[in-house]
C-alpha cells in the first residue's frame, strides 16, 4: 500500500491506472516473478510526456535485435501494445514494445544468475572506460541513464552468448564514417573499449556493432552526466 500512495503521489492517475491494468496483463502473458521496481519503470515507460523516455528517442538497437535475443519478451509487447490500444484507448508510440520488452527482462528475478554477473561485469568495463575517458560522474538515477545502460545490458547479453549483430543489410560505410567524423573522442573511446573486449574475450567486432557501441557511449556522454 505504502508503493501505491507514492507512486499516486508523483504519477499522473491516467498513467498509473493504464501501468496497473498493464501490470494484470502482464502477469498474464508473461509467468515470471518480478522485481519490486517493475511498476516504477512500467510507469516511466508510459510517461509519453517525459522527452528524455526511450518512446521519444530511436533505441540504438533496433528493434529486430531485441527480438532476437527477449523472444518471450517481445512476443509478449507485440500483444501488450495492441491490447492497451484496443482495450484502454492508449496508444503506445514511438519504441513502446521495446521499452516494454527490455523492461520486463530487465526485473524479471528468475534469470540465469551466472550470466547475469558475466553480464554486469563487462557492463561495468564498458561504463568505467567511458567515465574515465571524458571524466564523468554518471547520474545513474534518471531514466536516461537506465534506458542506455539497458540497452548495453543486451548488448553485453549478445557477446556472452556468442550472438553477434549480423552484417545484414550490411551497414552502411558512408553512414559509419560520417559519425566517426562526427564524433571523434568517442570513437577512439569506442576503439579502446573494442581493443580491451577482444584481448580479454577474444571478441570480434562487426561494424554494426562497432556503430552500436558509439551510440552507446555518445548517448551516455551527451547531457546525462555530471563532470567529476
Amino acid at each position: 500500500l505504502e508503493y501505491l500512495r507514492v507512486l499516486l503521489r508523483t504519477t499522473k492517475s491516467k498513467m498509473l491506472l493504464v501501468a496497473l491494468r498493464l501490470d494484470i496483463k502482464i502477469k498474464e502473458l508473461y509467468p515470471h516473478q518480478m522485481t519490486e521496481g517493475f511498476l516504477t519503470s512500467l510507469l516511466n515507460g508510459l510517461n509519453v510526456n517525459d522527452p528524455d523516455l526511450v518512446q521519444n528517442k530511436p533505441p540504438v538497437l533496433p528493434w529486430e535485435d531485441i527480438s532476437l535475443v527477449l523472444p518471450e519478451e517481445t512476443k509478449a509487447a507485440n500483444i501488450l501494445v495492441e491490447w492497451v490500444r484496443d482495450e484502454l484507448g492508449f496508444e503506445m508510440t514511438g519504441n513502446a514494445r521495446s521499452t516494454l520488452a527490455v523492461v520486463m527482462y530487465s526485473h524479471r528475478i528468475d534469470r540465469n544468475m551466472v550470466l547475469e554477473y558475466d553480464e554486469q561485469i563487462m557492463l561495468l568495463e564498458i561504463t568505467h572506460m567511458v567515465s574515465s575517458q571524458f571524466s564523468l560522474s554518471f547520474q545513474a538515477e534518471t531514466v536516461a541513464y537506465r534506458r542506455t545502460i539497458n540497452y548495453l545490458k543486451m548488448f553485453c547479453l549478445r557477446k556472452l552468448n556468442s550472438r553477434h549483430l549480423d552484417e545484414d543489410p550490411p551497414y552502411p560505410e558512408q553512414r559509419a564514417y560520417e559519425l566517426r567524423q562526427k564524433y571523434p573522442a568517442e570513437t577512439s573511446c569506442v576503439e579502446q573499449i573494442m581493443m580491451y573486449l577482444t584481448d580479454k574475450y577474444g571478441y570480434t567486432f562487426s561494424l554494426r556493432e562497432e556503430i552500436f557501441l558509439l551510440c552507446v557511449v555518445v548517448d551516455l556522454v551527451s547531457g546525462k552526466r555530471t563532470k567529476k
